[in-house]
Parts: structure tokens; C-alpha cells; sequence
């Protein structure tokens, strides 16, 4: 990546230098055109990789298991309430799901 920045960096700077035959200019120009392409066809690669990165992950189902079986929050089973576990609520992470002792 060094190499094409300092050849991108040469690029721009020669046609400057007045020094340049139109010979050199055409090939610096097709270096140029060649870092172009490279730089479009990363991009791609880094944008496809990033939609792969954020692919829909699924939410997993609301709810308590007891004997294998699945019961929506706010069951009451056996004097326990199925009920969120966590103290902190966050965005970020999913629900904790679990048995509450009922005090009723």
C-alpha cells in the first residue's frame, strides 16, 4: 500500500515538475488508472465483506423452558413467573430469560 501511495504521490508531483515528456506522462496516467481500478475493486471487497459481517442475526424466542417446553414471559408455572433475569437492560445483548420465585 506504501508503494501505490508513493507512486500516487510521484504521479502528482511529476506532471508538476515540468520535466516530464508527454511519454512518461502517459504511463504515470495508466499508473494512476491502474491504482484507480485497485482502490475501486478494494472498496467492493471491503463493502461486501461488511455486509457479510452484519448479516440479520436472529432474536431468539421471549420465554422460559420447563420440561422441554416453552412458556411466554409472564407465565406463572408451579408458583414461578417467567420473567426477564437481567439487572441492567442494554440494547445491545439479549434478554436473559428465567424463573422467578412468585411471592404471592
Amino acid at each position: 500500500m506504501k508503494a501505490r501511495l508513493t507512486l500516487l504521490t510521484l504521479a502528482l508531483v511529476l506532471p508538476l515538475s515540468g520535466c516530464v515528456t508527454s511519454k512518461q506522462l502517459e504511463v504515470t496516467n495508466a499508473q494512476i488508472m491502474t491504482v484507480a481500478v485497485s482502490v475501486n475493486n478494494l472498496s467492493a471487497q471491503m463493502a461486501a465483506q461488511a455486509r457479510a459481517n452484519a448479516a440479520v442475526k436472529p432474536i431468539p424466542e421471549k420465554g422460559c423452558y420447563l420440561a422441554g417446553e416453552r412458556y411466554s414471559p409472564g407465565a406463572v408455572v408451579a408458583g414461578r413467573i417467567c420473567s426477564n433475569q437481567k439487572v441492567i437492560i442494554d440494547d445491545h445483548e439479549p434478554d436473559q430469560w428465567g424463573w422467578t420465585q412468585n411471592l404471592r
